[in-house]
């Protein structure tokens, strides 16, 4: 009897202390005691079992999920859909996935804080996910909520340079995923851009340092504000070579074209589309899948090209351990980025793989591709992703020396590399708890 209760203590514990902490309170180690052990003597008289647990067990409990010591958030704006039902399952996602691995290696727990359409609370391979209730996707109320809820020691990593501004945690650290203010739609309106800019130095002033994915950013920083660009340091994206390898399929006639991506039209889903009819017309012996969730409009226009061509064209989404097998069916990788992108995954993976890649010359597209050496580069319009498309299906010689290039150029990208590298910003700030 006396180990139901037990259990049903704990039970209640865990659930409170989601409660408390949906309501910004998980610091208050004494508040939360003193309300949680009013409840269990109400509930449950004096015993020597009951007792132990409380001094072991509860204990432990604490120190685990609420120590100071030990927790780092990262803002974000989305890990999960707004209503926390569904995990985003992106490039950011797995890099916040990886850093919450190493984090907890140093001894240190890591909690997500997202925007959300309601507060609740979601626990992701062991990362605490708290969507806090900004009303929607919004900026603003995300960085105003978020340092309502947590304070200012805590060490913050905001996953968006917008995030640190206006207000701002020290010690912090912003990680840059690439220029994402570069689009045409964007800039086509002044007073939005200009203000965007601002909000954006005003974030890399409040940070301690910028952990930058791309020389891009860095490199518009230096000519923006050089003295800003001390506090930035380069760590690319990278790949774990131990999920993704070379597996030649011998007598395969058929040449297959991959889109490894979200289909939107910041990745360049719009440019493929409109070649699809003449690539199909002019080549009987190919056939393009579309891997990745896709937005609105680009979800009616994908689904319209697999009716029309049944059987050549492929849509499907995949699980991130999943996506070697995906780039091993594959014979071309294209990644035709329109605006915003950083050292992007899904190039990495193919060329871990051993793919031949056709990349944009947008953003850190071009820290990892040397045209012609391990990928063939581009200008972001139809035309030349289609005679590039043309040319390494007519080139079979080409795509076996852009693959074996491939190989040897992505070593560079290595997940371990980008682990240490990691880990020794990570103990930098992390000390200043012990």
């Amino acid at each position: 009897m006396i180990l139901k209760k037990t259990n049903y203590i704990k039970w209640k514990i865990i659930k409170m202390y989601r409660y408390f902490s949906e309501m910004g309170l998980s610091n208050t180690i004494v508040f939360l005691t003193n309300k949680l052990w009013k409840w269990i003597r109400s509930k449950t008289p004096t015993n020597p079992q009951i007792e132990k647990f409380r001094k072991n067990d509860f204990l432990n409990l604490w120190k685990e999920n609420i120590s100071e010591k030990q927790r780092i958030a990262v803002v974000v704006s989305t890990f999960y859909d707004l209503n926390g039902r569904d995990y985003m399952q992106g490039g950011a996602e797995r890099y916040i996935v990886e850093l919450s691995k190493i984090i907890h290696t140093l001894g240190a727990s890591l909690e997500v804080y997202q925007c959300g359409n309601q507060t609740w609370h979601k626990i992701h391979e062991g990362i605490h996910v708290f969507g806090l209730n900004t009303n929607g996707y919004n900026i603003k109320r995300l960085n105003e909520a978020y340092h309502d809820w947590v304070p200012k020691p805590t060490l913050s990593i905001y996953f968006q340079l917008l995030l640190a501004s206006p207000k701002f945690n020290t010690p912090s650290i912003c990680v840059s995923h690439g220029v994402d203010w570069d689009a045409h739609w964007l800039q086509k309106d002044n007073s939005k851009y200009t203000n965007l800019i601002h909000d954006v130095l005003s974030s890399c002033k409040n940070v301690n340092i910028i952990v930058s994915v791309d020389t891009n950013t860095i490199n518009w920083l230096r000519a923006t504000d050089y003295d800003l660009s001390e506090k930035c340091v380069y760590i690319p994206n990278f790949v774990d070579l131990n999920k993704f390898n070379l597996i030649k399929k011998e007598g395969k006639e058929e040449v297959t074209i991959l889109f490894p991506r979200r289909l939107t039209d910041a990745r360049g889903f719009w440019l493929i589309q409109k070649i699809i009819p003449d690539l199909l017309s002019r080549y009987e012996n190919i056939s393009i899948e579309f891997c990745g969730k896709a937005e609105k409009f680009e979800e009616v226009e994908v689904k319209k090209l697999t009716e029309k061509y049944d059987g050549k064209i492929k849509w499907y989404d995949t699980a991130p351990d999943k996506m070697g097998e995906v780039y091993q069916n594959a014979d071309i990788v294209i990644i035709p980025t329109r605006y915003s992108e950083g050292t992007s995954l899904s190039c990495l993976e193919a060329l871990a793989s051993g793919k031949p890649v056709i990349v944009t010359n947008v953003g850190g597209l071009t820290d990892i591709v040397l045209a012609e050496f391990n990928g063939t580069m581009i200008e972001p319009n139809s035309s030349e992703l289609f005679n590039s498309i043309c040319r390494l299906i007519e080139n079979p010689n080409l795509r076996e020396k852009l693959s074996a290039n491939a190989l040897i150029s992505v070593q560079s990208f290595n997940l371990s590399l980008w682990q240490n590298r990691w880990i020794q910003i990570l103990k930098k700030y992390i000390n200043l708890y012990e």
